[in-house]
């Protein structure tokens, strides 16, 4: 038999590449290490996937990215519809990931560009629709907590190892003022001092208290 196999299955409407006996709408059956299905531009153009599907029900899949190992599904992204179920103009995306054989959603992206971390529903703070926030949340058993790391590579000498910056823009992407919150060697490549800058009006950003590895202010 020729490993050539191009099938079509007209009674279930299927199509079968690579398989006599297509599972689904397109079956894609790669038989080879790096086998699988390419989209190429000939010029200067872009390439859409689009997928159309008129939920009825806020929340509901719209399309499901999912991938399995060895029969079993182990990570997914889910596009999902948005709350206006009227105008059906708004939607979420929902990342999933699996440990210990146990898959749930691990990020969210929801309609209004909050992301949540270990939480379907970022924002607790009761932030409006103008501000974008970042929710970082592990609720799995009491004792649990979550955390955000920040991690520089500083050796020999002394200098940054990590910055957190807040910015005042001009509505255009241009920053017109920042402060920082800065960790830095501190003399030893086990040492890490904490400091702290502010900028105002007609001056740049400066250094305005330090903490040392020490504990020092």
């Amino acid at each position: 038999a020729s490993d050539n196999i191009l099938s079509i299955d007209a009674s279930n409407n299927r199509v079968g590449i690579g398989t006599a006996s297509p599972s689904n709408n397109l079956d894609v059956t790669v038989t080879s290490a790096g086998g699988g299905i390419d989209l190429n531009a000939s010029g200067n153009h872009w390439i859409a996937l689009h997928a159309d599907s008129d939920r009825s029900t806020a929340g509901n899949s719209l399309l499901q990215l999912r991938t399995y190992w060895d029969g079993t599904e182990v990570t997914s992204i889910n596009m999902l519809a948005g709350t206006d179920d009227t105008n059906k103009n708004e939607g979420e995306i929902a990342f999933y990931t699996s440990g210990g054989g146990s898959l749930g959603e691990r990020m969210r992206i929801d309609e209004d560009g909050n992301v949540g971390i270990g939480t379907a529903s970022p924002v607790l703070s009761g932030y409006g629709s103008n501000t974008k926030v970042l929710t970082v949340m592990d609720e799995g058993t009491s004792g649990d907590y979550a955390a955000v790391e920040i991690v520089g590579y500083r050796t020999g000498g002394d200098g940054v190892v990590g910055d957190l910056n807040f910015h005042n823009t001009n509505g255009s992407g241009t920053s017109q003022a920042r402060v920082i919150v800065r960790g830095y060697r501190d003399g030893a490549d086990d040492a890490i001092g904490l400091s702290f800058f502010t900028e105002a009006t007609g001056s740049g950003t400066t250094e305005r208290l330090r903490i040392d590895s020490s504990g020092n202010v």
